[in-house]
């Protein structure tokens, strides 16, 4: 699944013109497990979140949601360090708290992987990310849950030599984590406290 997420992207665009009978039969996939692997499962998940986010408000305003999860989806299922980050180029602007928190975490289990980049802060896409997650951090979108696992992400690719820890953007994002586990500390989980830990230690 390597460059899937890349070549796909022609493809998916015209996702937007899919109804919402699509979108939620391949949401239900999704979740059953029945569309994972192949060329064409993936391009109907693409599609899932464009045909949920097309979704008008009159409709209950649970098409948000519903591409929210669809997208989530993806991102736990990406396999390749370079097809999750070419997924964050093509969804940036429509990842919420908990997908950009999830694809932290994704790319904190995929840093063993041999294709992972030798300095991921060097990568625009996940400058991206870093840069939302800042955002995020300051307008108080981010919950305890989503802070700790971004922070341990954080923490482990710099453990394992993957993110330059002295890069500014990275200091900068640190620095916004920092500030906003002061604010929600108090509602952290003991797990959530130890993941936060782990990135300090």
């Amino acid at each position: 699944a390597g460059g899937l997420a890349c070549s796909v992207r022609g493809v998916a665009r015209l996702g937007g013109g899919v109804d919402a009978r699509r979108a939620a039969a391949a949401t239900r996939a999704l979740g059953s497990g029945d569309a994972r692997d192949g060329y064409a499962s993936y391009d109907d998940k693409l599609a899932a979140a464009r045909a949920a986010r097309a979704m008008k408000p009159t409709q209950g305003g649970g098409g948000g949601r519903a591409a929210a999860i669809a997208l989530n989806h993806l991102i736990t299922q990406e396999e390749s360090p370079e097809g999750l980050l070419c997924l964050v180029e093509e969804e940036l602007g429509n990842l919420n708290d908990v997908n950009v928190a999830t694809t932290f975490s994704k790319l904190g289990k995929l840093v063993s992987s041999r294709s992972f980049p030798r300095n991921i802060a060097a990568d625009d896409r996940f400058s991206g990310l870093t840069v939302l997650a800042r955002d995020m951090c300051a307008d108080g979108r981010l919950q305890a849950q989503a802070v700790a696992n971004i922070t341990h992400a954080v923490g482990k690719m710099s453990a394992a030599g993957k993110l330059a820890a002295d890069d500014a953007d990275v200091q900068d994002t640190l620095a916004a984590l920092e500030g906003r586990v002061v604010l929600v500390a108090s509602h952290m989980k003991p797990q959530e406290v130890s993941n936060t830990a782990y990135a300090g230690g």
